[in-house]
């Protein structure tokens, strides 16, 4: 049986609580859900994809990239469970977090949260509000994601599952990295937690030192004349958005050093195409996405000593460039995503 969609209203707690934590027959297997993200000043949405086997032990979220097509990157995943022998046993969540644009087309736009789409999502900046478009409220898209993992978590059919995967490609990649840093749950949900970056086009740095250029183990300390917001977020700890201040700097830095983190590189993502970030703060972490999360890789070893290896790995896939589907049904990405 697929989701109830009922209109939510704050007066109506019955539909509410249909609406914000619907009841579900396995398998479920589609798009076009959508996940009320519960707020004091009354409910708003976020679509998403989602496929439940009849038994979960293992729950992948995975994040969309420019584009905004989580279609694609929900039907990538489950062809991945599937190559992985994993299909009856892995469920699939792929949330969306549309623009302004995005909303023009669709029935909902007045209930549904969207955000800048250049940075906005990807950093766990708040969603916008614009005269045209009014909400209720702000929300950070680390928070949306906080709210629906929670709400996952409790549901019955998830109660058995000890494992979450929250992975993302191209910038897909720059939401894990950051939401690693800032997210408890991890903390506060007796489960394992997994953080799979593939191909970022940027990473969040814990301190104010880059890799010099054409090494990846010599770091110093850049220009603030030639680059002044290097260091601001989301490539670094100043100037932090709403929720990651509520986190602060060193719960940032702590929170990451305990995460398990793996970094998938296609070798051959060495072009600087379209899409790959090209302002100073991002070039002084490397001139290609390759680079970038080789020195990142080498700039959290320096900061955390090499024992983090043991919960942070770097991770090639020889042949690919910058492609997700290639990227996730490689079989390296099959061992780390659905074996370790």
């Amino acid at each position: 049986m697929e989701k109830l969609l009922l209109p939510c209203t704050t007066t109506a707690l019955l539909m509410f609580i249909l609406c914000a934590g619907p009841l579900y027959a396995a398998p479920a297997d589609g798009c076009g859900k959508f996940f009320v993200v519960q707020h004091e000043r009354g409910p708003l949405e976020i679509e998403y994809c989602e496929y439940r086997p009849q038994k979960v032990e293992h729950l992948v979220l995975v994040v969309h990239g420019n584009g905004r097509q989580h279609t694609v990157n929900f039907e990538s995943i489950k062809q991945a469970a599937r190559s992985a022998g994993k299909e009856r046993s892995t469920a699939v969540i792929a949330p969306r977090f549309p623009s302004q644009e995005d909303l023009k087309s669709n029935s909902r736009r007045s209930t549904l949260l969207y955000w800048e789409p250049d940075v906005g999502w990807k950093a766990g900046h708040n969603s916008l509000a614009a005269p045209e478009l009014l909400r209720k409220t702000r929300i950070s898209a680390f928070t949306v994601i906080d709210s629906l993992i929670t709400d996952i978590l409790e549901r019955p059919d998830y109660r058995g599952m000890n494992k979450v995967t929250i992975a993302g490609h191209s910038a897909g990649g720059q939401f894990v990295n950051r939401y690693a840093a800032g997210t408890r749950l991890a903390e506060q949900r007796s489960k394992s937690f997994h953080f799979v970056i593939a191909n970022s086009s940027s990473y969040l740095y814990f301190n104010d030192l880059r890799p010099h250029q054409g090494s990846d183990t010599n770091f110093f300390k850049p220009s603030r004349r030639d680059c002044p917001k290097v260091n601001e977020y989301h490539y670094g700890l100043e100037d932090l958005n709403q929720y990651m201040r509520q986190v602060g700097p060193e719960n940032m830095k702590a929170n990451y050093q305990r995460r398990q983190v793996t970094i998938l590189l296609g070798d051959k993502d060495t072009l600087r195409q379209p899409g790959l970030s090209t302002t100073c703060m991002a070039e002084a972490q490397g001139s290609n996405r390759f680079e970038r999360g080789v020195n990142y890789y080498h700039h959290i070893k320096n900061l955390f000593g090499n024992s983090i290896s043991v919960r942070h790995k770097l991770i090639i896939v020889p042949g690919i460039g910058h492609d997700q589907d290639s990227m996730f049904r490689s079989k390296q990405a099959l061992k780390v995503i659905f074996e370790e």
